[in-house]
């Protein structure tokens, strides 16, 4: 009777422990720009300039880990250096996201032609 308690209970162990996961590493580092973004629909947050340093921040981060940007990340880059008055690094910032993610080629297109619009 001991020995078959202690092969069902073996067999269970085993049996669970096949059905553990992996730790899956995550598509896209995401660092603090989910907060970024909330911040910036509440109209709560600091400069552009500042907001523009740390996303800078979170890319070298990415970068180093060798994650990517999520969706949207550089295109944001893009229209905060457009904020802040530099085209060159707005069109580069929205051309990479057009790069990154062809899907939104579309929107890209439309913001790069609005921006040379308001030139």
């Amino acid at each position: 009777m001991k020995r078959y308690a202690l092969a069902s209970s073996l067999l269970a162990v085993l049996i669970l422990s096949g059905c553990a996961q992996p730790k899956v590493q995550p598509l896209y580092g995401w660092h603090s720009y989910e907060a970024q973004m909330d911040a910036w629909f509440r109209q709560t947050t600091t400069s552009p300039d500042a907001q523009l340093q740390r996303m800078q921040d979170d890319l070298e981060k990415m970068q180093a880990a060798g994650q990517h940007p999520p969706p949207g990340f550089r295109a944001h880059m893009g229209l905060l250096h457009g904020q802040l008055g530099d085209p060159v690094s707005f069109r580069a910032a929205l051309e990479a996201e057009k790069a990154a993610f062809p899907e939104s080629t579309p929107y890209m297109t439309f913001l790069l032609r609005h921006f040379k619009d308001r030139e």
